[in-house]
């Protein structure tokens, strides 16, 4: 995840200021910047770090390895999303 907190994210952050467009790090917010000594236990692969469980889940690449997003991986992304628009005046 050092490439992502590093070279990729910021990367990513800058190229969406520079077209006034607004960044949401969804590495951080799905809990995969987490050090990889904190294991857990997912079924099928037994013990495996916490940010690669929650890689696992949000996404289909453990069972696929398919980037893509499941379901719960693209809420995420629309809340993340969904929290820098601005407010309808009620």
């Amino acid at each position: 995840m050092v490439a992502f907190r590093s070279l990729i994210n910021p990367a990513l952050k800058d190229a969406y200021a520079s077209a006034r467009g607004r960044f949401v790090d969804v590495t951080a917010a799905s809990g995969a910047y987490r050090p990889f000594d904190e294991v857990t236990t997912l079924y099928p692969y037994g013990s495996v770090p916490v940010a690669v469980a929650h890689v696992c889940e949000l996404t289909y690449y453990c069972a696929l390895r398919d980037i893509h997003a499941r379901t719960d991986g693209y809420r995420l992304i629309a809340d993340l999303v969904a929290r820098t628009l601005p407010r309808r005046p009620t």
